[in-house]
């Protein structure tokens, strides 16, 4: 169903890989119109790809129950798509090879039990992402499959939010240590190095590298943005979203010099000037009271798409100002799923990762007492 809206949001370590052919029977195609929900069995998860010109879904069944699937990115190639994401509930990173609606196969690569990977970035050759319970910081080699550990200095940090910068540096946030992570890798090794965040259990999550100088990120306990200076490792904040928000993924725009990002359980898409450090707006998903969005993603000039992990839906703002904006949801084709996360490919198709819950694998920060 569609609805719409407007308003006047460490070492090598040797890697089983997983190979999974699909049979043409398992995929489906739903108009999102005209069809109902299907339903789905506890603990199975979906990759879905979201034509919006003709309002269609295609769904693609994961082939292990209990993936718990969390984060997403989208690779073109020359003649497929490359669809990456965690596994954190079996401790893999998946991989979508779509060539076409009847041309896909599905890969898994198994990364370490007990690891938890739980937000992937893509570079050129490699996939980068966050052993959240492993405590490491992994590199998946595409070519040759091969893993790449890099043990994080602090223990038991819980890293969780990754993005790359311009030079190459692979940022992350250490939810349950309150700091912020750089890896640096070079042809003869590598170095971290760790920001101590000012405050004390705040649960950083949702990084987004702006350039070489700055990286923002949410405090999901504070519902504070911060952006960290990294030449002299100062932080400076935005006014408080409110404590019960939990900002969850951010993106930077700089075409309009602003960070966008989602107040998870405020059901909104936040503003947040880039020069200023204010917030600019809040943007409430009004079709949808329980979205809770996650993911987050550019499309076009104009259009913010988002995962709704509480409705089951991805939805999309149309922004032109912050008095002048609208919302669309659409209903994934399966019922009663988590929506996690969300990418857009070259071609102007979305792609979200989707799970009936079984065991939750949401960022959590443990900590002794």
């Amino acid at each position: 169903m569609i609805r719409g809206g407007a308003a006047v949001f460490g070492g090598a370590l040797v890697m089983a890989v997983v190979y999974f052919c699909l049979q043409h029977s398992a995929h489906m195609v739903a108009d999102a119109s005209t069809l109902g929900q299907t339903l789905s069995m506890s603990g199975q998860a979906y990759v879905f790809r979201f034509d919006p010109t003709a309002g269609s879904f295609e769904t693609f069944t994961v082939p292990t129950v209990g993936a718990n699937l969390h984060s997403i990115e989208v690779v073109p190639g020359t003649t497929s798509m490359d669809v990456w994401f965690t596994e954190p509930g079996l401790d893999r990173i998946g991989r979508l090879i779509y060539t076409d609606t009847m041309n896909y196969v599905f890969r898994e690569y198994v990364v370490g039990e007990g690891s938890m990977p739980l937000d992937l970035v893509a570079d050129e050759g490699s996939i980068w992402f966050t052993a959240h319970q492993g405590n490491w910081i992994g590199r998946l080699t595409v070519a040759s499959g091969a893993l790449v550990t890099f043990p994080i200095p602090t223990a038991n940090s819980q890293p969780a939010g990754i993005d790359l910068a311009p030079n190459g540096s692979v940022w992350f946030a250490e939810m349950a240590t309150d700091k912020i992570g750089r890896l640096t890798v070079t042809l003869t090794g590598h170095e971290f190095k760790e920001y101590p965040i000012n405050g004390t259990d705040v649960g950083a999550y949702g990084v987004a590298v702006q350039n070489d100088e700055y990286v923002w990120f949410g405090e999901t306990r504070t519902g504070i943005i911060k952006r960290l200076k990294v030449a002299d490792g100062s932080f400076v904040w935005t006014t408080q979203l409110g404590a019960s928000s939990y900002p969850y993924a951010l993106l930077v725009d700089a075409g309009r010099d602003c960070l966008w990002l989602t107040a998870r359980d405020h059901n909104q898409i936040g503003q947040v000037q880039l020069t200023t450090l204010t917030i600019v707006n809040s943007y409430p998903i009004t079709l949808t009271p329980n979205s809770r969005p996650t993911g987050l993603t550019l499309l076009g000039p104009n259009q913010l798409w988002f995962s709704g992990q509480g409705s089951g839906q991805i939805g999309c703002m149309v922004y032109t100002s912050p008095i002048k904006y609208s919302f669309q949801v659409f209903d994934l084709p399966v019922s009663g799923l988590w929506a996690m996360d969300i990418a857009a490919d070259p071609g102007g198709h979305l792609w979200t990762v989707a799970y009936l819950p079984q065991r939750v694998f949401l960022p959590l920060v443990l900590r002794s007492q």
